[in-house]
């Protein structure tokens, strides 16, 4: 039931969701994002993850799967803002969505092993929080970089 939900729930949810958002605001987005951020979120589940003071941990999963997803998010809703954002505003407001999300994610895992629904342990909900910040942070790094880049050599 668990990885029903996140495999196939859950991104279908977002994809859904994230289109009906973009046609009611007329966004005419790259509807790629939106696909790369679903699929993200499914095949992150899959990725093996280092252990942590010698405790199985889902850092790759949380890096991957809700650090760069929420950043693929981001981009994909950015035309939203009418506004050019100064880069620091940017990082603002990734940092508060991965958060956000970090948060409700763990919410729900902990609701899983409180009912039942789940075994898996929530004693490594700092580094799943960690890891939602590094991912969404390393995101940004690269967005950046790869729009600075295009700037200097498309400019010349």
């Amino acid at each position: 039931m668990n990885m029903f939900l996140y495999v196939v729930v859950i991104p279908v949810l977002v994809y859904a969701g994230g289109r009906m958002i973009a046609g009611h605001y007329h966004l005419r987005s790259n509807q790629w994002l939106l696909v790369l951020a679903a699929l993200l979120f499914s095949v992150s589940l899959f990725l093996p993850s280092p252990l942590i003071h010698g405790g199985k941990t889902q850092f790759l999963t949380h890096f991957f799967g809700g650090g760069v997803f929420v950043g693929l998010l981001c981009l994909y809703f950015r035309p939203l803002i009418k506004r050019e954002l100064i880069w620091y505003e940017e990082l603002a407001i990734l940092f508060v969505l991965v958060s956000a999300f970090g948060v409700v994610n763990e919410l729900y895992e902990l609701f899983a092993y409180e009912t039942g629904i789940s075994s898996q342990s929530v004693t490594d909900t700092s580094w799943d929080l960690v890891a939602n910040t590094l991912g969404a942070m390393t995101f940004f790094i690269v967005y950046k970089a790869t729009v600075m880049a295009k700037r200097l050599f498309i400019s010349r």
